[in-house]
């Protein structure tokens, strides 16, 4: 670990207080072939050596002391006036000794601007740990249902701060308004988010995002703004890093494209309300992610709708090899024909087993169901089609799509 700046400055005013007592304190004397008598005091060594050295020393202490001691959460800023105060005595003890100028302030103009090294140091952690968890396995997952309550910040009630500004309305005609409610009432589940799986590395990512602007509302107005839009960048980020990282597997892989596709509508959900149960906390109250919402949902659309087109192809590729259902009185024919059927059923039984535990159930049933089409509307155009049906044929026909039916 890093010494704290109150140890380094202690241990260096000793050192300096050594050096000045028996060496740093000697005036300089006249140079070689000056003449005259000396009308100004002779700088002492303190002076030369502090001019000579103290650029590189303080940009020393800056970067492998004060940096490090820079507090990593908001609650912790107050503390900081302790190592502002011990800046400030460490200079002023270098001037007494003349090591430094009077109007020398590099340290103590860094070490009082904590404010903003915070916020850069705050963006840097999380942008680090927001990538890690991008570029983390999107296959650990989570289930989340619509009781689940993601960890959220202490809010204030609605309207509060605002209500001596409201009329108040007399009390019969607020029981006139009563009486006027819609009996049907809306399920509490209503604006839910859906029972499906999330990665867990995503409900960790909108922790993080809940958790800076947390800090974001109790920092000052200037590190408030920039948390802000480093909220905003993560989400930004995640568009692009996410559908790049993980390019190959959301290709091949359908449980990780249903995944992914929950995971941006995950993200969306909380976002058309993120800016809104921070807004009286953040600056103006302009604070909003809702612009955003639209992207998220196109990105998780658009990959489970390449999934979907992956697996219709396979399906019209694996029917394809039927021979158009005709001359199924041979039984080579029937062969091909009757594998054909049975390889289709045995895909969209696979992704039934793989998708039902993962997505919405709405979903689940629009995308199997539209898969199951697929296959019978090519079985039925491919039978459509034949000009001559044996009653051989019919019965054999008949048996296969009666397998469709049964096990369908």
């Amino acid at each position: 670990g890093h010494l704290s700046p109150l140890e380094v400055f202690a241990k260096l005013r000793s050192v300096f207080k050594v050096l000045h007592q028996h060496l740093l304190d000697t005036p300089l004397g006249p140079c070689e072939g000056e003449e005259g008598e000396e009308t100004d005091p002779r700088p002492v060594l303190a002076e030369v050596l502090g001019n000579v050295v103290w650029k590189k020393m303080s940009d020393c202490l800056i970067c492998d002391c004060l940096v490090h001691s820079i507090p990593s959460n908001s609650s912790q800023l107050a503390q900081y006036k302790e190592v502002i105060k011990a800046t400030e005595d460490f200079e002023k003890a270098l001037k007494d000794m003349k090591f430094l100028p009077e109007d020398s302030m590099d340290l103590l103009t860094y070490a009082r601007n904590v404010n903003c090294h915070f916020a850069n140091k705050k963006c840097q952690d999380v942008i680090v740990a927001a990538r890690n968890l991008m570029t983390s396995e999107i296959h650990n997952t989570v289930k989340v249902t619509p009781d689940s309550l993601l960890t959220l910040p202490s809010l204030p009630a609605s309207g509060a701060g605002d209500q001596s500004k409201l009329p108040k309305e007399p009390e019969l005609l607020c029981k006139q308004v009563a009486n006027l409610e819609n009996k049907t009432r809306l399920s509490r589940q209503t604006f839910s988010f859906p029972t499906c799986r999330i990665s867990n590395s995503v409900q960790r990512l909108m922790a993080l995002a809940y958790q800076t602007l947390q800090e974001a509302s109790a920092s000052t107005d200037q590190c408030c703004i920039q948390l802000f839009y480093l909220v905003r960048n993560i989400f930004h980020l995640f568009c692009d890093v996410v559908p790049m990282y993980h390019k190959e597997h959301l290709q091949k892989l359908p449980q990780l494209a249903a995944i992914h596709h929950n995971n941006c509508m995950y993200i969306a959900h909380h976002l058309l309300t993120l800016g809104h149960q921070f807004r009286s906390q953040l600056s103006d109250g302009t604070a909003t992610f809702v612009d955003l919402v639209p992207g998220f949902r196109k990105l998780g659309t658009k990959c489970f709708l390449a999934q979907m087109r992956v697996q219709k192809e396979e399906l019209l590729e694996r029917l394809f090899t039927s021979r158009n259902f005709s001359n199924l009185d041979d039984e080579d024919n029937y062969f091909v024909a009757n594998r054909a059927v049975r390889q289709v059923l045995h895909q969209l039984k696979r992704l039934g087993k793989i998708w039902q535990d993962v997505l919405p159930v709405n979903i689940y049933c629009r995308a199997m169901g539209t898969l199951l089409n697929t296959a019978l509307v090519e079985i039925i155009s491919r039978v459509i089609a034949l000009e001559d049906i044996s009653a051989e044929n019919a019965d054999r026909l008949h048996a296969l799509c009666k397998t469709v039916v049964d096990e369908g």
